[in-house]
């Protein structure tokens, strides 16, 4: 099922934090982390992209973890002559649907164009290789496509941004803040991609059991970046916006910042990161 290309569903979901979320088959988290986030191919007319976003609701009790919920969203991009247009589906559990994700198996039958033309996409992801492969008529009608993470083109140098930066807990704030990690990558038009991975959790004294919220791939927008400093905005229809200001060290293995809201307040998130892995796309 296609939505509104204006209003994320997951952003949706995250605002109303209430509302029933689309019945599908459960995809384990330890999955999603490998196949959350954008995957894109490429061909003569500009870049193409899905989005795979992910909100799980879990409940821990007595040393065991159970899933209660779960909504998948995933977001079709085209970058087009600097321009990007997008729309957002939302996975059924209708093995004939329109629209089905089966843990590594993503089909869509996309008919009624809006910002986006009408396409046919059926790709089955790697994990070994860290790709999807398959076919994808926006990318190519004749040919077997294969998507991959977003990397720069070669003999581009990648921004210092680029990678996975791990959260760490602030020592001279109030609160602590929801564990998470931050993901950027540079694309192949040297666009600048972020997402990030949020695990709220609360102990419920009656029920003597603890309510996990994981968000995986949040999507941010990076409204600009220099060699040493970035702002990322989340994506959020109809709720609060918040922007986070972030500084690299002098080494550039870690980045330090906070995030301010519209209205004032701050994002549940991590304000101090470092960086994972000095090599994700940097070769």
């Amino acid at each position: 099922m296609a939505v509104n290309t204006r209003v994320p569903i997951l952003a949706v979901i995250l605002s109303a934090g209430c509302l029933v979320l689309p019945l599908q088959a459960q995809i384990p988290v330890r999955d999603l982390q490998v196949l959350e986030g954008p995957w894109e191919c490429r061909n003569s007319v500009g870049i193409h992209g899905v989005f795979v976003a992910a909100l799980t609701y879990m409940t821990e009790k007595g040393g065991q973890q159970d899933t209660t919920s779960q909504g998948i969203s995933v977001r079709v991009y085209e970058r087009l002559g600097g321009q990007e247009r997008e729309a957002y589906f939302s996975p059924s559990r209708d093995p004939n649907g329109p629209t089905v994700l089966e843990r590594k198996h993503l089909i869509i039958h996309f008919k009624d164009g809006t910002d986006v033309p009408p396409f046919d996409l059926d790709i089955t992801f790697d994990p070994a290789s860290q790709r999807w492969t398959g076919s994808w008529s926006l990318c190519d009608k004749s040919q077997p496509v294969v998507l991959k993470r977003p990397h720069q083109a070669a003999g581009i140098h990648p921004s210092m941004f680029v990678g996975d930066w791990e959260g760490y807990p602030d020592p001279t704030a109030r609160f602590r803040s929801a564990p998470g990690t931050l993901h950027i990558r540079q694309g192949y038009d040297e666009t600048l991609i972020a997402w990030i991975d949020r695990t709220l959790s609360g102990y419920d004294p009656r029920a003597q059991a603890t309510h996990i919220d994981q968000r995986n791939a949040e999507q941010l927008k990076v409204l600009s970046a220099t060699p040493r400093a970035v702002v990322l905005e989340t994506v959020n229809a109809f709720g609060a916006n918040y922007r986070y200001e972030g500084t690299l060290s002098g080494d550039g293995k870690q980045m330090s910042g906070q995030w301010h809201g519209d209205g004032g307040g701050t994002l549940n998130a991590p304000t101090l990161y470092r960086l994972l892995d000095q090599s994700t796309d940097r070769n």
